[in-house]
């Protein structure tokens, strides 16, 4: 399966006029012809790292209230690198497509009950960062790394937007959490994600308890340990309203 390749024309300027994030990310627009060094091109002064998928296993779930009318319950989804030689990843071999390096270890993990999501399913537009319309979850950009020195890729979430940075200082990101909070909950909505069942709440609810009792018996003086049980009892609270997804779509 091809990765979707990035590129941007513009580079922020030294100055106080430098582009605005969303210059930076509309010049970041797919492009599969990225492959080959073009004149002109700008790389993000960042270290190259490898594409990774997202996936979901049915037990790891948390709640979040940024950019939703109210807490819900989302998947909470771990990385899996595509590093050869890690994680059932192997080297591709010539004549043979890009998707037998990861094949095995995506079969393995739906075996152990994850659910992958693939860099190309296409994210619906309220879910992305403004700006943005017709993209996967995964980023790459042109690089060169600030120590190593070496050309390369570096890959980000979609929601991770450019920021203006000055020449040669390492490049920025700023993530775009309600967007992505939105696409968690579309991931349920949609079935894409099989939806947590209402024990899930009482269990999240459960361990943030726990979280209470601990912030309780903290030996730190009596206004700090005021405001951690403070901070933890409002978590149990928004978990206890938390709305499960298919819920929050009735």
């Amino acid at each position: 399966m091809p990765v979707p390749k990035k590129k941007r024309t513009r580079k922020p300027k030294n100055s106080s006029k430098s582009s605005p994030a969303s210059s930076l990310l509309a010049a970041g627009k797919s492009r599969r012809s990225m492959s080959s060094e073009a004149a002109g091109v700008v790389r993000h002064t960042h270290e190259p790292s490898q594409p990774f998928f997202l996936l979901h296993h049915p037990r790891n779930w948390r709640i979040v209230a940024e950019g939703l009318d109210a807490p819900a319950i989302v998947p909470d989804l771990q990385k899996l690198p595509l590093q050869p030689g890690v994680n059932g990843v192997r080297t591709r071999q010539p004549h043979e497509p890009e998707s037998a390096t990861y094949q095995r270890a995506v079969e393995e993990l739906s075996r152990d009950g994850f659910s992958v999501l693939m860099p190309d399913e296409v994210i619906p537009a309220d879910c992305l960062p403004d700006g943005l319309e017709g993209e996967g979850y995964l980023r790459e950009y042109l690089c060169r790394g600030p120590i190593s020195q070496r050309n390369g890729s570096h890959y980000v979430e979609v929601w991770s937007v450019p920021q203006p940075v000055y020449p040669g200082e390492v490049q920025r990101y700023k993530f775009d959490r309600s967007a992505y909070h939105r696409w968690l909950v579309h991931l349920v909505e949609s079935g894409r994600v099989e939806a947590p069942t209402a024990e899930v709440r009482d269990q999240l609810a459960s361990r943030l308890g726990r979280r209470v009792d601990r912030a309780k018996s903290m030996p730190i003086p009596a206004d700090l340990r005021g405001e951690r049980v403070a901070e933890q009892s409002a978590r149990v609270a928004e978990a206890e309203a938390a709305t499960l997804p298919e819920e929050a779509a009735a």
